[in-house]
């Protein structure tokens, strides 16, 4: 998962989420599958200036507006035993620089809350 699960674990630990992560898939109840897809950052726009609102036009508006490009992550968690997909997530993140640690506390907020009852 290329360090993603990394980020699932802490944010399954953040999260209070009530599961117990294992590595060895044989002793699992349930196997958690899962993708994360980043995008580069879009290239610079065009920079327009107008008249002599140009300056704070180009400050308000550009200088601050990183583009960090946009990550996308998804889990299923799968029962072992009946090969039954019991929970699917997606979620979207971007403009920002911590969009992994994002998307992962995001899965993990939705899983707890599907394991407690309240994502029925």
């Amino acid at each position: 998962m290329q360090g993603y699960e990394n980020y699932l674990a802490a944010a399954f630990a953040k999260k209070h989420v009530p599961i117990t992560v294992i590595t060895d898939q044989s002793k699992a109840d349930y196997v958690l599958l899962s993708s994360l897809k980043q995008s580069a950052p879009a290239s610079p726009g065009v920079v327009v200036n107008v008249g002599d609102t140009g300056s704070a036009f180009d400050r308000g508006f550009g200088a601050g507006l990183a583009d960090h490009g946009k990550t996308s992550a998804s889990v299923t968690i799968i029962d072992r035993a009946s090969s039954q997909v019991v929970f699917a997530y997606t979620v979207g993140k971007g403009a920002n620089t911590n969009q992994v640690q994002s998307a992962a506390e995001a899965c993990a907020k939705h899983l707890k809350q599907f394991i407690e009852g309240e994502g029925k």
